[in-house]
């Protein structure tokens, strides 16, 4: 199955001053799959090493020597000389944690040639040893759930994905190609982005045959719970990762995910969990200026899962709540929609990385909280998540008036469209101009056109 990341490793491939490079992620993302894909359509050798099948590689790793650590490569069974016309590929390199530390000195002494490691719980690995990762000289790539879009290459749908990269608002899809796009997205809502959950259905069209991977994963990462920490927290930590898949885009509250248990403990276990990227944080931002993340408060946040079909299992949801796009997104009271919003915006805008924001302002009379913040081209894009075809703009209007930004998006169920959001001009502002807004109308599932179409209106807007 394509996937967009291929792009870095194959550029990865032929830069002249290349670094090891390390993919990271959770379990069963993809990324020993991404590594052979892209090695098959070049004409480069790869030598492949698990190194959870061979621990003692740790003990080489640790020397730092690169001659010696490439004898013992060597000398493992089906393993040919490396050199230039071959990717050497660690996968599973949280086994061997050395070989992170080793691959400074192998991009200082041997840097013709090419390596490339992955693993899943990296962060944990690196926590239990001495070393830090060899920032500077290791280049990294996050690689999450397949979004949307790839899950439109898996089941066939090239020429809908074609619709989708080419739409503009002024030439949008037509409403039949928008209720066949509107109905895949029903299916990716279920079937998510796991990319074996994706491909068995892609192969039978069965939902039942990506639910059986999802409760496979999930119980692949409940035993992986025992390699986070302590043996007391295996219980604690499933039963908060089935409270938040519960509470999906809901401000967290640590008191009542385990009311038993203190804040710090609570705290403490949300952190494993954010660690093996099973979950993201979105945090609160005042969001004046970019970066986002200098405003940020950290004790203000809510969660999303690493993958809407996980997070739907975990729920129990059946696919008789979804089949009906009328109803579908209003599932759990729209929490489908902003987690599916949410996803997309960390593969798309996040280019991998976890963390997202929001804005929330806590007012003597009334509340409002706009369900995400991006930054695009410097500027600072409210993002407005309808789980149906139509709601109250209220929250998305104090933002505006607060902080006046040029453009918003706003993300339903209809076909696309552009309107200009009247500011008013008594309200107490926090930056000067403009008076009005304009205001971008994308369906969900277009999400990662959001980038392009956002160009587009800014250069009209500064045009005009």
């Amino acid at each position: 199955m394509l996937r967009e990341s291929e792009k870095l490793p194959k550029n990865w491939l032929v830069k002249p001053n290349r670094k090891p490079l390390v993919l990271r992620g959770a379990r069963q993302v993809g990324k020993s799959t991404l590594v052979r894909q892209v090695m098959a359509g070049s004409n480069i050798d790869l030598c492949e090493v698990n190194c959870e099948l061979h621990p003692q590689l740790d003990a080489a790793f640790a020397t730092l020597n690169t001659e010696r650590i490439i004898d013992e490569i060597e000398s493992l069974p089906r393993v040919k000389p490396l050199g230039p016309e071959t990717v050497l590929f660690l996968d599973e390199v949280q086994a061997t944690p050395h070989a992170l530390a080793a691959l400074r000195y192998f991009h200082e002494e041997r840097s013709d040639l090419k390596i490339i490691c992955a693993g899943s719980l990296l962060d944990f690995a690196l926590e239990r040893q001495t070393f830090s990762m060899p920032v500077g000289r290791v280049e990294f790539q996050h690689v999450v759930p397949m979004d949307f879009e790839e899950f439109l290459w898996a089941c066939g749908e090239d020429k809908l994905s074609e619709v989708l990269i080419k739409f503009t608002l002024e030439k949008p899809m037509s409403p039949d190609q928008h209720a066949r796009l509107l109905d895949l997205q029903q299916k990716y809502f279920f079937v998510g982005g796991m990319p074996e959950a994706v491909r068995e259905y892609a192969r039978s069209r069965k939902l039942s045959s990506a639910s059986e991977v999802h409760e496979s994963i999930l119980e692949t990462y409940k035993l992986d719970f025992s390699k986070y920490g302590l043996r007391q927290d295996l219980p604690r930590l499933a039963r908060v990762l089935d409270h938040c898949a519960q509470q999906i885009a809901k401000p967290v509250k640590l008191t009542k995910i385990l009311p038993d248990e203190q804040a710090r403990t609570v705290r403490r276990l949300l952190g494993l969990l954010i660690h093996a990227r099973l979950l993201s944080p979105v945090i609160h931002s005042d969001a004046n200026d970019p970066p986002l993340g200098a405003e940020e408060h950290p004790d203000v946040f809510k969660l999303i899962m690493l993958d809407i079909g996980l997070m739907n299992a975990l729920v129990g949801a059946t696919w008789n709540q979804f089949k009906n796009s009328d109803t579908a997104m209003k599932v759990r009271d729209g929490a489908v929609a902003e987690q599916f919003i949410g996803q997309e915006l960390i593969s798309s805008v996040g280019r991998g990385r976890q963390k997202l924001n929001f804005w929330l302002r806590n007012g003597k009379s009334a509340n409002a909280e706009v369900d995400y913040v991006a930054v695009l081209d410097d500027q600072i894009i409210p993002i407005e998540v309808k789980a149906g075809k139509s709601g109250t703009l209220r929250s998305l209007k104090t933002f505006c008036e607060h902080k006046r930004p040029a453009v918003a998006f706003r993300f339903d169920t209809q076909l696309p469209s552009l309107q200009h959001l009247a500011i008013d001009s008594s309200a107490t502002a926090e930056k000067p101009m403009p008076e009005t807004c304009v205001l971008v109308s994308l369906p969900l599932y277009a999400l990662s056109q959001m980038a392009r179409i956002q160009e587009a209106v800014h250069s009209d807007v500064a045009r005009s």
